[in-house]
């Protein structure tokens, strides 16, 4: 499965679940990689709380999945708002 692939890859020390270094790690690279300014250290513990549902502070594999399946949600609603910004001053100035 992707999503499995996707958390052993992170998942840096193999214990199963992503710890808040890891977790900052892999903000920090995703942020590199959109160009868009570097998580702060509140930005990793508000996703941590967000997404770590029994309180254990880390994220393990199911809540990982829930967290890209949430960013992936985010970025094509980002992805459609555009669309409609483009279709709305194109159609503007037809």
């Amino acid at each position: 499965m992707v999503a499995d692939a996707a958390f052993e890859a992170v998942d840096t020390d193999n214990s199963g679940y992503l710890e808040k270094d890891e977790l900052t790690e892999i903000m920090q690279t995703v942020a590199l990689d959109m160009n868009v300014k570097q998580p702060s250290e509140s930005d990793v513990e508000a996703v941590l709380r967000e997404v770590d549902e029994n309180y254990d502070e880390k994220v393990d594999k199911s809540e990982f999945v829930q967290l890209i399946e949430r960013v992936l949600m985010k970025l094509l609603e980002s992805e459609e708002e555009l669309q409609k910004t483009i279709n709305s001053k194109f159609l503007k100035n037809s």
